[in-house]
């Protein structure tokens, strides 16, 4: 394709201004308010988890290198649930 023109759709401008998204309403999780009330616990649990995870990863990379794979770069992938309503602002 060097050397052709490249030809547009004409697109018509509608509006110019800054896009703005509407949060999503959901409900608080169910979970969250015996999580708040026993924060002790729920701290406790999340090092626990995150520990086990740590374990679990540094095995599976010790495993991989015994074998002669190649190393999975990037850190280490997890899913962490969070409450719809979180301000996730903490998270950047």
């Amino acid at each position: 394709m060097s050397g052709q023109d490249v030809r547009h759709l004409p697109l018509t401008l509608k509006e110019d201004s800054k896009a703005f998204y509407r949060r999503p309403v959901m409900p608080p999780q169910t979970q969250s308010e015996p999580n708040k009330h026993n924060h002790q616990a729920h701290g406790d649990n999340l090092n626990k988890n995150a520990s086990a995870l740590s374990k679990f990863w540094n095995n599976r990379r010790n495993e991989r290198k015994r074998q002669n794979l190649p190393t999975i770069e990037g850190g280490i992938p997890f899913v962490l649930p969070l409450d719809p309503s979180t301000d996730v602002g903490f998270l950047y």
